[in-house]
């Protein structure tokens, strides 16, 4: 829907909206019809999409809601939008409530993956010279049919007194029906876990372009295509701090693309069991009974799911107890692990029953936060090897992770 109005901000995606009276459809957004008088329309919700057009550009709002407003008595008044994203250059009152592309960049992706577009060389007898050579890297295709590619790439940005390339790689994702913002960065966000699974560390998904097959340019050689529209978020992209040592349990170079298609899949078959335990790396200020009461239905869920995937019917692998489900899974991973898993199931049974039942003595914070990070690397250690990771190099690096070592009491 095309409105007037006023952008005060894309950074806080709060366009201004006035009207002169209260017979304006704009006042039925934020004012009940009670106020506006007896033949006022009923009130209703800010539309989902607006496009708004003024003297910086044009830009479409998605996902918008009314949040505060403004009224005289006598009628005029305005009243601020808040929107999820902003589709920059939009021109045309398209529905960019749903894509047909999608590209977004993964904080330490590139450096998973192994490939580079930029190449650098310094030849010190004078005069120095520095060469910085930037090409983007072959494509990486994921999947049937090429629906999410890789595509390293370069991006230079200028400051004050420096130069900057930024050597990235793009996800890429097509569909050639239309898809909800949600649809289409399922396999984006499941590459991120993907990340978060091999180095534990709180990866972030970022969406930097959209396309629409109706939104489209003409080439100098008569070639329609669809344009890709800048993002900005309406709460910014949280920023992970770059780091020099990654230490991942699965390696890019073992699985290949074979391993990453295969975890798409296993991302989807497996959610009720990964989804609760890869979460628990994005809370902050957690205490150890959050993090144990989440990661806990997510192992029982992976011991009823391989139970399911080796051919037990389902009420049969649902009476199963949680021991039961984490001996089966142990059947897959125990050699691997860096401590004695009939241990580890033992207390992870006990302390996960204390928490969950109020009739026990609820366990001690130490003994929770320990239960919670050896579950976190039994489920790792099982993603690994499903992917292909060889045991041998597993076990290996499963020792060197931080996980590996347990919580302890500081003493006064």
């Amino acid at each position: 829907m095309r409105n007037p109005g006023r952008i005060v901000g894309l950074t806080g995606f709060e366009p201004a909206i006035p009207w002169p009276a209260f017979d304006s459809p704009y006042a039925a957004w934020f004012i009940d019809e009670q106020m506006r008088g007896p033949n006022a329309i009923p009130k209703r919700p800010v539309p989902n999409r607006l496009l708004f057009q003024d003297s910086h550009g044009s830009v479409m709002l998605v996902g918008c809601w009314g949040r505060l407003h403004h009224v005289n008595l006598m009628g005029p008044g305005s009243g601020l939008i808040q929107a999820t994203y902003a589709v920059l250059g939009v021109e045309n009152d398209l529905d960019y409530r749903y894509l047909n592309g999608i590209q977004s960049e993964i904080s330490g992706l590139r450096n998973w993956l192994g490939v580079s577009s930029v190449t650098e060389s310094v030849e010190w007898s004078p005069p120095r010279i520095a060469t910085v050579t930037a090409t983007s890297a072959a494509a990486i295709a994921v999947g049937e049919g090429e629906a999410l590619r890789l595509l390293p790439t370069w991006k230079l940005d200028h400051d004050e007194d420096a130069i900057i390339i930024r050597d990235r790689v793009l996800c890429d994702s097509r569909s050639e029906v239309a898809l909800d913002w949600a649809e289409m960065q399922k396999q984006h966000f499941a590459l991120r876990d993907l990340l978060v699974i091999s180095q534990w560390r709180a990866e972030v998904s970022s969406i930097t372009h959209v396309s629409r097959n109706d939104d489209t340019y003409t080439s100098q050689a008569g070639e329609i295509s669809p344009l890709w529209r800048e993002i900005i978020p309406a709460r910014p992209f949280d920023e992970i701090s770059p780091i020099r040592l990654r230490r991942h349990l699965i390696q890019y170079s073992e699985i290949g693309v074979a391993g990453v298609s295969k975890w798409l899949a296993l991302r989807d078959s497996f959610a009720r069991a990964l989804d609760p335990i890869i979460s628990t790396r994005y809370l902050k200020n957690a205490t150890p009974l959050t993090l144990l009461a989440q990661s806990g239905p997510g192992i029982e869920a992976l011991g009823y799911l391989i139970l399911r995937r080796d051919g037990i019917k389902k009420d049969a692998a649902a009476a199963q107890s949680l021991r039961a489900r984490l001996d089966r899974i142990l059947l897959d991973v125990g050699d691997v692990l860096p401590f004695d898993g009939e241990v580890w199931a033992s207390k992870t049974v006990a302390t996960y029953n204390s928490l969950k039942h109020a009739n026990r003595k609820p366990p001690i914070e130490i003994d929770m936060i320990n239960r919670w990070r050896e579950t976190c690397l039994v489920l790792r250690a099982w993603v690994a090897l499903e992917l292909g990771t060889p045991r041998v190099d597993l076990t290996a690096r499963i020792k060197e992770d931080a996980q590996s070592h347990p919580y302890s009491l500081m003493t006064p």
